[in-house]
């Protein structure tokens, strides 16, 4: 199909989405699906083969998508494939248990030298994002990513509702949803989840863990973003050298897979502007909620020192591949509103709040001539900001240990309960109990010295 105004492609898109059960397929047919079925997504494909849709997911829920009306209405722009996935096994988590699937659907895309779109059934997309791709990939763009990260389901349909859009009474209706951007970040930004209100730097609660930090721009309906959470919604297989799997045989997707297939690339497109791509991916409030409640110890200098200390532990502990820590440093703007002058002061603060504590493998001096580039600084901007950066750096190399051990004896005061539950099981010789007491004391030990840890926990 040749879409006016499109360079067409000589090879195709193959959307890929791993889903299995009643709840992730409604998901899919009553929200995912339409999204990416409005005007400017799939139906302004302009690919010479036929772009195709590969869902990997059980037998008795392809019987259900195929059925759908909505499903009927994908088949007019692109060729739906099955690829089946077995049961998830007790005891595996269900995002490692995707890796089946994304392995498959994967390994098919590099085969046929495919433009991977890698999608989750919980997620929304604004309009125009495919046709955006498209372009890129015109322009001999190898991989496109763009900022993902978590926002809680009942705000967010809430928020839905009120655009007109009834999340729970479509069953799986043929009719695309139509949402730009600025509206859909404006629902977001009213419905973070608490893991991506843990990540906001200023807070009182900020992470131990961050994958993300950002700043909230007075004023406006708004915030600037960096993160290590990324989407790979242009994956061009062609460019893969040797195509490197092994990430799914005991992590996700969201793991270094990219880094390992496409970490050697230089044409490279990050979606800095939410008003170029956006989308929402969602989980219920109660799905792994993360504490907010103020810390005291995140409040004031000490807090500030705290908080650089937690994000140069986590940006160094293995679990952030290079390619990742790279783009750290590249400053995402979500709005709803047109970009004033209010948003440079925060881009300034957050980048030299970053800057103070890590540094992108690339180098110091470099991240430095890249944002002042991008930004405009002048020289004097960027040589105060040398100047504060040559104080804070080494104080929180030397805090790091301390501040470790603070977090930890914080958490073991939080638990203390939970610790006395389980030291009486332990009295009453509990198997359990001791396998998972020792399990906690290797994941404290590791943490106290900052390395990776990926041990599950046991259970019964």
């Amino acid at each position: 199909m040749q879409t006016s105004g499109l360079h067409v492609l000589d090879r195709p898109f193959y959307f890929i989405v791993v889903l299995w059960g009643d709840c992730f397929r409604d998901y899919f047919l009553d929200l995912c699906l339409p999204t990416l079925l409005s005007p400017r997504n799939l139906p302004s494909l302009a690919t010479r083969q036929r772009s195709k849709f590969l869902i990997c997911t059980r037998p008795d829920d392809w019987e259900a998508i195929e059925n759908s009306p909505i499903f009927r209405l994908l088949t007019q722009y692109v060729d739906p494939v099955y690829l089946e996935i077995p049961p998830r096994p007790a005891g595996v988590q269900a995002c490692v248990h995707m890796g089946i699937g994304h392995r498959r659907a994967c390994e098919m895309a590099q085969r046929d030298r495919a433009y991977a779109f890698v999608l989750t059934p919980d997620t929304i997309f604004a309009d125009g994002m495919i046709e955006r791709l498209q372009e890129l990939a015109g322009q001999g763009i190898e991989l496109a990513l763009v900022t993902a990260l978590r926002f809680a389901e009942e705000p967010l349909f809430s928020q839905l509702q009120q655009l007109g859009i009834a999340p729970h009474a479509r069953n799986g209706v043929a009719e695309p949803i139509v949402i730009n951007s600025r509206q859909l970040v404006y629902a977001s930004l009213a419905s973070m989840h608490s893991e991506t209100m843990a990540y906001e730097w200023e807070a009182a609660y900020f992470h131990s863990l961050p994958y993300a930090a950002w700043w909230r721009v007075p004023g406006e309906d708004g915030i600037v973003v960096h993160s290590m959470s990324w989407g790979p919604f242009l994956f061009d297989f062609a460019a893969v050298r040797d195509h490197d799997t092994s990430t799914f045989d005991e992590w996700t997707i969201d793991g270094d897979y990219v880094f390992r297939n496409l970490g050697h690339i230089t044409r490279i497109h990050l979606v800095l502007d939410s008003d170029e791509m956006f989308l929402a991916s969602w989980a219920p409030l109660a799905d792994r909620p993360y504490d907010l409640r103020p810390n005291s110890l995140l409040s004031g200098p000490l807090g500030a020192i705290i908080k650089r200390a937690v994000l140069r532990s986590a940006f160094y502990s293995g679990v952030f591949d290079p390619l990742k820590q790279d783009i750290f440093f590249k400053g995402v703007r979500w709005h709803s509103k047109p970009i004033n002058e209010n948003w440079a002061p925060i881009e300034y603060r957050a980048l030299a709040t970053l800057l103070s504590c890590v540094a992108p493998p690339s180098g110091l001096e470099s991240a430095l001539d890249t944002v002042a580039l991008r930004h405009g600084w002048s020289q004097r901007q960027v040589g105060w900001l040398r100047v504060r950066l040559l104080c804070w750096r080494p104080l929180i190399k030397l805090l790091i240990v301390p501040t470790r051990c603070i977090l930890v004896a914080r958490s073991l005061n939080t638990n203390r309960e939970a610790i006395c539950r389980r030291v009486i099981q332990m009295l009453r010789a509990d198997p359990v109990a001791w396998k998972r007491a020792i399990w906690r004391v290797r994941q404290t030990m590791y943490k106290l010295f900052g390395r990776q840890f990926h041990e599950p926990e046991p259970r019964a």
